[in-house]
């Protein structure tokens, strides 16, 4: 398992202190193998680009045909929706018989979940219109919420198969503007 040992318990304190902490570093911060290809671990071209094409034509087919009633609109809307659809359950088939590990936890995924709990905490408190020391606190409470929920989405978002790499592009972006709506609302 290139290093990653069996995990202890996840109750456990030496799951969440020693075993937890040293896989996300090593994550990310992995080491450099003698040789390898920039493409090493990415997914074909091809299927980003036709599960982008497919949400394209679903959303401007399903805009066309319910805005005026086009009936291209509509086999361009179904026909996207239906596309997309058998993308996600292709990936997920490619993936059948898999057990996800920590091997392969998705980093970017937990981070999503830790940083979602914070900024929803943080909108709880603001919304409450709490002081700065609830809202702080009503953040800390989601990034512990975040925290055990991003655990088990690190792991189980392994069975989307190649479309989890999409998430984690997506993933991205959303951690990036949590992070600015997190400061405007401690602010």
């Amino acid at each position: 398992m290139n290093g990653i040992k069996e995990p202890p318990g996840f109750l456990s304190l030496e799951f969440h202190t020693k075993f937890f902490p040293a896989l996300l570093w090593r994550l990310l911060r992995p080491q450099k193998r003698e040789y390898e290809s920039t493409f090493a671990g990415h997914i074909t071209l091809e299927y980003p680009v036709l599960a982008v094409i497919s949400i394209a034509a679903g959303v401007f087919g399903f805009a066309a045909a319910l805005g005026s009633g086009s009936t291209p609109g509509w086999i361009c809307g179904v026909s996207g929706v239906g596309g997309f659809l058998y993308l996600v359950f292709d990936s997920i088939r490619s993936r059948k018989g898999y057990r996800p590990s920590f091997e392969y936890f998705r980093t970017i995924i937990f981070l999503f979940f830790v940083f979602i709990g914070i900024t929803t905490g943080l909108a709880i408190a603001t919304g409450y219109h709490f002081g700065y020391g609830l809202k702080v606190a009503a953040g800390v409470a989601g990034l512990f919420l975040g925290y055990v929920t991003g655990i088990y989405a690190g792991l189980w978002v392994q069975y989307l198969g190649w479309m989890a790499a999409l998430l984690d592009i997506i993933a991205v972006a959303a951690i990036a503007g949590m992070i600015i709506l997190d400061i405007i609302m401690l602010l």
